[in-house]
């Protein structure tokens, strides 16, 4: 069924304006927990940690608390929770704690366990994490812990402000929770991630948490193993034997350089002791994992399959965003992308501005642009939107020299529909692992250039059976590329004059 997003509702502006500086609620179990050590005699700081790193909640508000009383001299923000302690001290950090209120005198029912839930999903995923930063020698690994826990501030804040529309996005993810993205666009205009990321600025939190929400560009190292890590959470209730969680664990076999065996073994025990340490006492869909990986088959998921849906083109939005392209600049969009990435070049406005006009404005879930080498023979992915949490992105080399199967059908320099035959040949055929991103329902791609340079490719397509691409669709993304051509040689203009002066 197609659907609409609603335009009509809250912007991210709004909410901003309506969350103001409210914490939200943690868990009682967390305030117990704190409660009973105030009083104890010898407390040191490790002792808040188990409470601290298992509850999302407490650990924003505490970051939040902690960057707001932070020294005037400190040019950097406060990233771990280990730092806000003692930031903090253990005095003001127990009476800060114990002045949160609790989600369970706040929430109820079905919105109560929503809230749970993701306080869970992130508590899961940031133990997962964090013991793979540890195993790959992460110079912090606690940064990590900390930035995979707070990846649900939105969320959670949604479910306290607006669970009729939480409750809405879970029926219509149903129980596949890689349409979590795609459910909440179609439902609010907007993503969670889009609103935890001006939230992560309006409350101080690490910006590591805006890297792994909207990662522009496609990264490796420490932002990967917080995708790989949802990823996993995402597909945990399928059951090990899953193809979509094998897929995975060969993902997370390659990042850790260990077998698929090994990985899954790992995966088990951190699993089994997340489970353990668990603060939320209701039965998650990842405690799957926790059972051997050997004994159990594909599980029967919790919640009802989703609703069938795609996202229809929103023309206003391709039609502005288009146009910004162009210009081959702009400055909002190049602010946005100096706060989560250390380097921004010329073409960087220009390309995100694609990606979000093919994504925002032509309904396609997954927009890739692909980077060419300087010798023009390999493309690898450069930046992403809808596909950021597909973990085998980052390896992706696909082949253009001349003879490979992809510059034969690219020299006519034009954009193409792929059709299923074509992409089929394309799997079946010497270069076979280079294509695995391309759904076997169809694609769109087109050569780019600046100047007389091939400069990369840009990749588009629906990943759901029932939204298939369509002549619209395809027209949608001609236009896109000639877009982003024009963008790019704007680009590369002001660029030009920015360094004669």
């Amino acid at each position: 069924m197609p659907l609409k997003p609603q335009t009509g509702g809250q912007r991210i502006e709004d909410w901003l304006q309506r969350l103001g500086d409210a914490h939200l609620p943690v868990l009682s179990r967390t305030l117990a927990a704190v409660e009973a050590l105030r009083d104890k005699q010898d407390l040191q700081m490790r002792d808040l940690w188990t409470p601290l790193y298992a509850d999302p909640a407490l650990c924003i508000n505490l970051i939040r608390v902690a960057n707001q009383h932070r020294h005037r001299h400190l040019d950097t923000r406060i990233t771990t929770a280990d730092q806000a302690l003692m930031m903090l001290g253990l005095d003001l950090s127990v009476s800060t704690v114990l002045g949160f209120s609790d989600v369970e005198s706040r929430l109820s029912g079905k919105v109560l366990q929503g809230y749970m839930h993701a306080c869970s999903s992130a508590y899961h995923q940031s133990v997962h994490a964090h013991r793979w930063a540890a195993i790959r020698q992460d110079v912090l690994p606690a940064e990590i812990r900390t930035a995979t826990l707070l990846r649900p501030l939105a969320e959670l804040a949604l479910w306290e402000h607006d669970p009729e529309s939480m409750l809405r996005v879970r029926d219509l993810r149903g129980s596949d929770g890689r349409l979590q993205t795609d459910a909440e666009y179609v439902e609010m205009g907007f993503t969670s991630s889009e609103l935890g990321a001006a939230l992560v600025l309006q409350w101080r939190l690490p910006h590591l948490v805006l890297e792994h929400l909207l990662p522009d560009k496609v990264v490796g190292g420490r932002t990967l193993g917080m995708i790989l890590a949802s990823r996993l959470d995402a597909v945990a209730g399928l059951g090990w034997k899953h193809p979509e969680t094998e897929r995975v664990i060969a993902e997370i076999a390659a990042y850790l350089g260990l077998e698929a065996e090994e990985t899954a073994l790992l995966i088990h025990d951190t699993a089994t002791q997340a489970l353990e340490h668990s603060p939320v006492r209701l039965a998650p869909e990842w405690a799957t994992l926790t059972d051997a990986p050997d004994e159990t088959g594909t599980h029967l998921p919790q919640y009802t399959q989703p609703a069938q849906f795609c996202l229809l083109p929103q023309r206003q939005s391709l039609v502005r965003l288009l146009a910004q392209c162009r210009t081959g600049e702009d400055e909002r969009t190049r602010k946005d992308l100096e706060l989560k990435h250390t380097r921004v070049d010329a073409i960087d406005v220009p390309i995100s501005l694609a990606l979000r006009a093919l994504h925002h404005g032509a309904g396609l879930q997954r927009t890739v642009f692909l980077l060419a080498d300087v010798h023009g023979e390999r493309l690898q992915p450069y930046m992403s939107i809808g596909g950021d949490s597909d973990p085998s992105l980052i390896r992706l080399s696909v082949p253009i020299f001349p003879g490979s199967p992809l510059s034969a059908l690219l020299a006519d320099g034009k954009a193409h529909w792929l059709r299923p035959a074509q992409i089929k040949a394309l799997k079946d055929g010497p270069y076979g692992k280079a294509y695995r991103l391309m759904d076997n329902a169809g694609a769109f791609v087109a050569p780019v250039r600046q100047g007389a340079r091939l400069l990369g490719l840009l990749f588009a397509d629906r990943r759901t059976r029932e939204c298939a691409l369509d002549e619209h669709g395809f027209s949608d993304f001609c236009q896109t590329a000639a877009a982003l051509t024009d963008g790019l040689d704007a680009a590369a203009r002001l660029q030009a004059d920015r360094t004669s002066r």
